[in-house]
């Protein structure tokens, strides 16, 4: 697999620097799993290493972060100008000097009437600049790929907290070219979060004081880019957060520019490689969005191929020479899903997969949700021919299409170990993290400001309470609990909808609402803050809490010992969890911005009140089922006792089987309520609601526990004919 790395260079007219070979195979033995030839008895076999398509990953990766490399020297790129200057005079005497048809390039150079600057000695040195690989670019692909798998170990599933920054993360890993191979490989290999950052912290140690190693990279000047692709990044820039998304669109840029600069010194083109995509995060977290720049800025700088020949762009038009009727090119930006590709009849999906691509050439093709294409279960036969199609063509049409898959983290690694041909064809993966609080509070002030309409400071907070109370979204993140209902960017979008709607009804109700200027018609009043308050309290708290609400309708099945046969397969958790924190966050964020101020905090606080006795109720109703299964008189340790206490051996009759089988089966269920709520961490929002008490239900698991395992190891008779009939069932 090194070999094929050195080809694949030496066909693009690269190569490695002196001492580079061993970073090469190191990168590719971490990103394949490939095997040394000394250690071949040992050699595991594996179905997604990829081999040459994961080495082709690695060498196109290493040059985006040598062109970002090279970009930064000025001088050297000054330096390439002159030169392409001077061959461009070159070629045009040459020219001269040949009289009769003008030939191709090669042609002048076969015939010695011109010669390529990089095969001038005395232009080594800059040409190096833009053909020698270096350690520090192999070693940041290595990097990037480590970053990736410890991301996974290290994001924390739904309900739990966040322990680790994935800051810190992206800071250590740049410590992996201190580590002995050993250690890379125990990184790689690492099966929890704790295990692979104690690794990198031994790099971490060994960096020397006053090095730079562990900084950021440095940004890329845009000044030089063109003016379309400056745009594009104008938009980007605009964007909240995803500073990471930003560093990988400007490295992209980079290498395309890079690309272009090797043409003008004829070394040839290194653009000509794949750029689709993975996508993961939440919803509302600028995947779509950030997609449609991505297929933009690729297409004007023409890393992908246009429908239209040559392509037109649609920025940076003159006004005074652009027809204003004649329709504006659009990005060909096609949004598919399952059904899009997965056809009904035998033969029928292949055929819709290709249309599908078809109609995406020349832009983007993104696929939200891509795990849906194959239904759970495995047997989907229709989703797996959709997916080995998709696969086929996104390999065959590289430089005409970008594929984008995005969805759930989870979710998303779990299909790419399933489908191993994703995993070498798709080598850039983008993380679309929640946003935190103060992130979502500037994305309202810039909604806001977009339409136009204003808000005083000293009325920000109320926008801050009203947008922390949809969203539930976290101040930092350490101690963050993920969730994936937080709705991000598009809670805020409908948190500003319903301000400016409120708005609006209060001015329409005004006698001068016709003579009001401008600056009053975007003017929006704390009162329009504390309505929407009301109403969001309302809708989510009233619909939660309601007599037919999830909290009610539980606690009535455990009153009525219904539980069990209602919710034992699709256990609440969710619908449980999300009234607690809403009730939690109405105390903390709603009842302060409305502030005592009239009817709006009485029925607030009415309504929080409700919802708290709600709580109460369900706790009470809980911790009465469990006691009737699970405590020391009751249930199960009854059952164990009348067992235990007979001077007879006891005989297991079907209706001994029968309470057996029930008391554990509710106490099972029961448990897995507790255990999963308290989980997501309900104990530490029930300290903050009136009348709720924490924990959620005192030695619940415990006494259930104690009382399973008591009756677990109890002895009874059983007959062997209903011993047979029971396996039978």
């Amino acid at each position: 697999l090194t070999q094929i790395g050195q080809l694949m260079l030496h066909g693009k007219s690269m190569k490695l620097a002196e001492g580079v070979d061993a970073a090469l195979q190191r990168a590719i033995q971490v990103s394949t799993g490939c095997c040394l030839e000394a250690d071949m008895e040992n050699c595991v076999s594996s179905r997604d290493n990829g081999n040459g398509r994961s080495v082709r990953n690695i060498i196109e990766g290493s040059y985006r972060f040598l062109a970002s490399r090279a970009l930064r020297d000025a001088e050297k790129v000054g330096r390439i100008q002159e030169l392409k200057e001077d061959a461009a005079k070159n070629l045009k005497l040459a020219k001269n000097k040949d009289s009769g048809k003008v030939k191709s390039v090669n042609y002048y150079i076969k015939q010695k009437l011109f010669t390529p600057p990089c095969e001038i000695a005395k232009n080594k040195d800059v040409c190096d600049h833009l053909r020698q690989v270096e350690a520090i670019d192999i070693n940041s692909v290595l990097e990037e790929n480590i970053f990736l798998n410890l991301h996974q170990l290290c994001v924390p599933l739904e309900g739990q907290v966040t322990k680790v920054a994935l800051s810190d993360i992206r800071r250590k890993v740049r410590a992996i070219p201190l580590l002995t191979n050993e250690e890379r490989a125990k990184v790689v290999s690492a099966r929890d979060c704790e295990q692979g950052l104690s690794i990198l912290e031994q790099g971490v140690a060994r960096v020397k004081p006053g090095s730079k190693m562990l900084d950021e990279p440095l940004d890329l000047p845009m000044d030089q880019a063109p003016c379309s692709v400056r745009e594009v990044f104008a938009e980007l820039d605009k964007l909240v957060g995803l500073t990471k998304v930003k560093r990988v669109m400007k490295e992209l840029y980079a290498l395309v520019r890079f690309s272009q600069l090797r043409e003008d010194l004829y070394l040839g083109s290194i653009a000509e490689q794949s750029f689709h995509m993975k996508f993961v995060g939440n919803p509302g977290t600028g995947k779509t969005v950030v997609a449609r720049l991505v297929g933009e800025m690729l297409l004007e700088m023409g890393a992908v191929k246009s429908k239209e020949s040559p392509h037109v762009s649609r920025r940076c038009l003159d006004p005074e020479k652009v027809d204003p009727e004649a329709p504006l090119p659009k990005l060909n930006f096609h949004e598919g899903s399952r059904s899009d590709l997965v056809g009904e009849h035998v033969g029928d999906t292949a055929l819709k997969t290709i249309r599908t691509v078809k109609e995406a050439l020349g832009g983007v093709l993104f696929i939200d949700e891509a795990y849906s294409i194959v239904q759970a279960g495995g047997k989907d036969s229709f989703g797996m021919e959709a997916v080995d199609t998709l696969i086929k063509e996104m390999e065959d049409k590289r430089k005409e299409i970008i594929v984008i898959l995005a969805g759930y983290e989870k979710e998303m690694d779990k299909f790419f170990e399933s489908n191993p041909g994703f995993k070498s064809r798709v080598p850039i993966t983008f993380h679309f993290d929640d946003y935190m609080c103060d992130d979502l509070l500037a994305i309202g002030r810039f909604s806001l400001n977009k339409i136009q309409y204003t808000l005083k400071r000293e009325d920000e907070p109320g926008l801050a309470h009203l947008i922390n109370f949809a969203s539930g979204c976290c101040h930092e993140e350490m101690g963050c609990r993920i969730s994936r209902d937080n709705g991000n960017g598009r809670t805020v979008r409908n948190v500003v909808e319903a301000v400016v709607r409120t708005q609006t009804e209060r001015l329409s109700e005004m006698p001068n609402f016709s003579e009001l200027s401008k600056e009053e018609m975007g003017a929006l009043a704390q009162s329009d803050l504390e309505l929407v308050a009301a109403e969001l309290a309302n809708n989510l708290l009233g619909r939660m809490c309601a007599k037919d609400g999830t909290v009610t309708l539980v606690g009535d099945s455990l009153k009525q010992h219904l539980f069990k046969k209602l919710y034992a397969k699709h256990l609440p958790v969710k619908a449980l969890v999300n009234v607690i924190r809403k009730v939690n966050l109405g105390s903390i964020e709603l009842l302060p911005m409305i502030g005592g101020r009239g009817n709006s905090t009485s029925d607030l606080n009415q309504r929080i009140l409700s919802c708290s006795g709600r709580i109460q109720e369900f706790q009470k109703a809980l911790s009465t089922e469990v006691s009737s299964v699970c405590s020391t008189d009751h249930g199960m340790n009854k059952t164990a006792k009348e067992i235990s206490s007979s001077s007879t051996p006891v005989e297991l009759t079907p209706e001994l089987a029968r309470k057996v089988a029930k008391d554990s089966g509710l106490a099972s269920a029961l448990e897995n309520l507790v255990s999963s709520l308290e989980g997501y961490g309900v104990d530490d929002e029930l300290k903050t609601i009136k009348s709720a008490t924490s924990p959620l239900c005192q030695d619940c698991l415990q006494s259930c526990k104690a009382a399973r395992s008591k009756l677990d190891t109890t002895t009874v008779q059983m007959k062997v004919d209903l011993l047979l009939d029971f396996l039978a069932s």
